[in-house]
């Protein structure tokens, strides 16, 4: 998974992504504009959707959080 949300970022617009998947993503250019089209992609390839209430730039902060966030709206 943590391979596919890397592609899938820099799909979105960031130019690289961190060796660690806990480091944060801020340093590599993630903005509220690149969440909202990480948001699509992530939708669209994985078949899931993200609430829009967890839709907030925090939960996107690190390859992690958003491993987490993927798990929580595959549960739903």
């Amino acid at each position: 998974m943590e391979n596919k949300i890397k592609a899938l970022l820099i799909a979105s617009g960031l130019s690289e992504v961190p060796a660690s998947r806990d480091e944060s993503l801020a340093g590599y250019g993630l903005d509220s504009l690149t969440v909202v089209l990480f948001v699509v992609e992530l939708e669209k390839t994985l078949g899931i959707k993200i609430d829009p209430n967890d839709a907030m730039i925090e939960n996107f902060a690190t390859i992690s959080t958003i491993e987490a966030l993927i798990s929580k709206a595959s549960r739903t």
